[in-house]
Parts: structure tokens; C-alpha cells; sequence
């Protein structure tokens, strides 16, 4: 047993003891447990009428942001399935759900596994982002906050924020979606904030930039034997090429445009030194070919990379953040899909009314079974079509 499963079996039987403790206080229902509080309710009712102003300055953001996400997703996922019945060759996996990684166990191509913790603390701050900005912009309408509180499903965790259901439906158009917009926003603000981070403290401080590549297939190319790269198992991101060194893909193709077939060049990568002996370029005889298709990518400096603990620990922190990251924009965006009862669809149905008013339950109805069967051929289209 490693150390990530001892601890995780630690964390969930500290957490089976807490809910057996205060029983009392929880609910269960077809797997559902749930614990509803009033913490936290005054502070959200202290900043919601400080800021009263600027919050809904900032739902009316939200608002936009959330119609334009929503429409582009629904729209990325339209042109998946289009993709999927009419271009199947061209079929790649455009969205996958996110689970814990099982020690052993290979996910199909629609899961990708993240480290347990990763995925525990990302969830978690997507809660945190999530619901008290829905509480916040409730608040600033004035509508009054019945209780907040966690949930569980199963072992899929949860939160929400309560309000006067009488209050809200009684609100215009225009503030029931700066609430309904709000969750989301918190989501990409918290995913935007640590982007920056991540792209202006953490990279310029430990990362430099380099040329990551996968083997080109050289059968596509009528050839009996690998290109360069694939023949000598050129291995790890490029470093620098005779001595030059590679920041990123730009500064290679400069680098490498002066090479000619048949020519031997020191390749420097993060594995070690090869000497490769260039091809033919199939689109231009005159130039040297590896026979890579490359990215840009970020490698520890070196300085850090020698250094153990300091290498796992820059390394783990920024992948933790980078999937908080990806978590918060990720489920913050599928939240605003206009599907009943995700706040997208809430949105979706206020607007509908404003426009269709008796049409607007079945309209709402019929889009939503719409995106939940756009989802499903996105998920599980590609595993088929393969």
C-alpha cells in the first residue's frame, strides 16, 4: 500500500467518523447525505451590503460572460457531434469526465485520472468558488438566505447555498441571472487568477521554455524505415540543438533552418546527448529532417532540476494548480450548458420567458434533452468510432 492510499483511507474514515458524530444534524436520503448550517450566512450578509454595488456590477459580467460560454459550448459540442457522423477520421476525444486515478486501473479514453488529492482539493475549490458567489449575488438583490451546506453523493462531494425560493421568483429577469451567473464567475475568476499565477510568477521563477515532440509515423510517408528521431529513441524535451539553445518552437525552427540532409547535429535534452544524422525534408529536399511534430513546452530549470526535493515540490505545486485550474474553468463552464437544473439552464429558461412565455417550459425541455444527448455522443462517440 502506498502512501496516497493511506492517507486517503485516513481522510475518508476521519470524515465517516465527523458525519456518525453529528447525525443529529445530517440527512440521508438514497445515498444523499446532506448537512445544511447558518455559518457563514452573516458574513456573506455583511460583504453583500458593503459591496452591494459592485457585486452587481459584477453579475451583470457574469451574466455576459456565462450567455457567451454557454452558447460556445453548446456549439463545441454540436460541432463534436458532427464531427463524430460526418468526419469520423477526424474524431478525437474533445471531452472527458474527471476521476480520481486508481492505482492500477487504465480509464477508457472519456475518464482522465487525476491524483486522488488533486482531485479532492480542486473539487473543493470549486465549491468554494462556486457557491458563496451565488450566495454574495443573492444577497446584493436582497433576498434573503435560508442556509448553506455540504453535501455528499456517495463519495461525490457537494455545497450549496439556499435562498428564499419565494424571494427569488419574484425578482426580474436581469437579477435572477446576475445569481444563477454568479457561480460560475467565482469559478473563472479563482481558474483566471491562478492562470496568471502560474504564467507570471511560477513559470518565469522556476521553468525555462523548451520544444516538446511525439515520432511522426513514417509509413504515411512511404518510407521502409523511422525518421532520425524515432531511429536513435531521441528521448525528453529539447534543450538545445549544437549548443544553441531551444526556448521554444520558434526559436528551433530558426535554429534548424539552415541544417541540410545527412548532417550531424548534438540534440541536448532533458535525458541526455544524441547525436542525430539528419534526413531529407519530404516537402523540401534541401533541409534536415528529425522527423518529430513539435509543442511548446516548460522544463524546470536546471538549477531545480538538480535538486530533489525542491524538483518534486516546484513540480507537484504547479500541477496541483494546474488543475485547479482546468477543474474550475472546466465544471464551470459545463455548469452554464442550458440544461435544467444546472444554473446554464436556469439562465436559459429566464430568458425564454421573456421571449416565448408559454412555449417556454417545452422549449427549455427540448434543449436541454438536446445538450444532455450532445454530451453523451461526445463522451462515448470516439471510444465507438475507434
Amino acid at each position: 500500500m502506498n502512501l496516497e492510499i493511506a492517507s486517503l483511507i485516513v481522510f475518508f474514515s476521519i470524515m465517516a467518523i465527523l458525519i456518525y458524530k453529528d447525525r443529529k444534524h445530517i440527512e440521508f436520503k438514497y445515498g444523499l447525505v446532506t448537512r445544511r448550517t447558518k455559518r457563514g450566512r452573516r458574513f456573506i450578509y455583511r460583504v453583500a451590503k458593503k459591496y452591494r454595488r459592485e457585486l452587481r456590477v459584477l453579475g451583470n459580467i457574469g451574466v455576459i460572460i456565462g450567455i457567451i460560454v454557454s452558447a460556445y459550448t453548446f456549439y463545441s459540442l454540436a460541432k463534436s457531434s458532427y464531427t463524430i457522423f460526418f468526419k469520423p477520421k477526424e474524431v478525437t476525444q474533445s471531452l472527458a469526465l474527471v476521476f480520481p486515478s486508481v492505482p492500477g486501473v487504465k480509464f477508457p479514453s472519456f475518464v482522465i485520472g487525476v491524483p486522488a488529492w488533486f482531485w479532492i482539493i480542486g473539487v473543493f475549490t470549486v465549491l468554494i468558488a462556486h457557491e458563496p458567489m451565488h450566495g454574495l449575488l443573492a444577497r446584493a438583490e436582497k433576498v434573503r438566505i435560508k442556509s448553506l451546506g455540504l453535501l455528499l453523493l456517495f463519495v461525490l462531494p457537494g455545497a450549496f447555498v439556499e435562498p428564499d425560493e419565494k424571494q427569488l421568483k419574484k425578482l426580474s429577469m436581469i437579477k435572477k441571472l446576475r445569481i444563477y451567473a454568479g457561480g460560475s464567475l467565482g469559478n473563472f475568476l479563482l481558474g483566471g487568477f491562478l492562470f496568471l499565477i502560474i504564467s507570471y510568477l511560477i513559470y518565469p521563477t522556476f521553468f525555462r521554455g523548451c520544444v516538446a515532440y511525439g515520432y511522426l509515423n513514417y509509413t504515411e510517408f512511404n518510407r521502409s524505415e523511422p525518421f532520425p528521431a524515432q531511429r536513435i529513441n531521441l528521448t525528453g524535451p529539447i534543450l538545445a540543438i549544437d549548443g544553441q539553445r531551444v526556448e521554444g518552437i520558434e526559436s528551433m525552427k530558426e535554429i534548424m533552418s539552415d541544417k541540410k540532409p545527412n548532417q550531424t547535429i548534438i540534440v541536448e535534452t532533458t535525458k541526455g546527448i544524441y547525436n542525430l544524422t539528419l534526413t531529407e525534408d519530404p516537402k523540401n529536399k534541401t533541409r534536415g529532417y528529425m522527423g518529430i511534430f513539435v509543442m511548446d513546452y516548460k522544463v524546470l530549470k536546471s538549477e531545480y532540476r538538480k535538486k530533489s526535493f525542491s524538483s518534486s515540490f516546484i513540480m507537484q505545486t504547479t500541477e496541483l494548480l494546474a488543475w485547479i485550474v482546468a477543474l474550475n474553468i472546466g465544471i464551470g463552464a459545463a455548469n452554464l450548458l442550458p440544461i435544467k437544473p444546472l444554473d446554464g439552464g436556469l439562465m436559459f429558461e429566464e430568458i425564454t420567458k421573456r421571449f416565448f412565455k408559454k412555449k417556454s417550459k417545452k422549449i427549455v425541455e427540448a434543449v436541454s434533452v438536446l445538450t444532455l444527448g450532445l454530451i453523451l455522443i461526445a463522451l462515448f462517440g470516439p471510444s465507438i468510432v475507434h
